[in-house]
C-alpha cells in the first residue's frame, strides 16, 4: 500500500507470484480474481483477461473435482469477464460468455441472476443494434424481475425499464 492509500500493481503482482505455490488452489483462484478486480477498478486492462481466465481455470478444475461446489465462483468470474469484454467492445466474446452464464443458471430458481443476465444480453444486443433480440431479452428479464420484492430486484427492474425506454425511443416506438 502506497502512502496515498492506493495499492502498487507491482507489489500486488509480486504477492500473487509468491502465493502461487504456497497457498491452496481455492485461495489462489480467489486472489487472482481479486487482482483482476483491482486491475479493472484501476482501468489497467492489459492483464485483466489473462488473470480472470487463470482464476476461472482453477475454479473449473476445483468444480469438476468437488461436484459443482464452485459453480457460484465460476458464475462471478464469467460475469466479470463479460463486463471486461463489453468495456473493450469485444461484443462477440461478451455474447459467448453471457450465453455460457445462461447455461450455468438455466436450471436455477434465482430469477434475479436470470434477469440480470438477460438484461446484460439485451444491453449488449442494443449496443450491436440488434434491437429485436434486445427487446425479446428485455421482455423476458422484465417478466423475471417483476416479482422480486427486494432492493436489488427493483434496481435491476428499473435498469431494464430504462433500457426498454431507450430501445423504444431508438426504434421510434414512442
Amino acid at each position: 500500500v502506497l502512502e496515498d492509500g492506493s495499492i502498487d500493481q507491482s507489489e500486488y503482482t509480486r504477492c500473487i507470484e509468491l502465493a502461487k505455490n504456497n497457498i491452496a488452489d481455492e485461495e489462489y483462484a480467489f486472489l487472482l480474481s481479486d487482482f483482476g478486480d483491482f486491475l479493472m477498478n484501476e482501468k489497467i486492462y492489459d492483464e485483466v483477461e489473462d488473470v480472470y481466465n487463470k482464476s476461472l481455470s482453477i475454479y473449473r478444475k476445483l468444480n469438476q473435482e468437488s461436484g459443482d461446489e464452485y459453480t457460484e465462483d465460476i458464475y462471478w468470474i464469467l460475469r466479470r469477464l463479460s463486463n471486461y469484454h463489453m468495456i473493450s467492445n469485444e461484443y462477440a466474446n461478451a455474447d459467448k460468455i453471457l450465453n455460457e452464464i445462461n447455461d450455468i443458471i438455466k436450471d436455477s430458481n434465482d430469477s434475479l441472476k436470470k434477469g440480470e443476465t438477460l438484461y446484460l444480453l439485451a444491453h449488449l444486443h442494443f449496443n450491436q443494434l440488434n434491437h429485436e433480440k434486445a427487446e425479446d431479452e428485455l421482455n423476458s428479464a422484465l417478466n423475471l424481475l417483476t416479482g422480486i420484492d427486494n432492493e436489488k430486484g427493483r434496481d435491476k427492474l428499473s435498469e431494464c425499464l430504462y433500457l426498454m425506454g431507450l430501445l423504444h425511443k431508438t426504434t421510434g416506438k414512442l
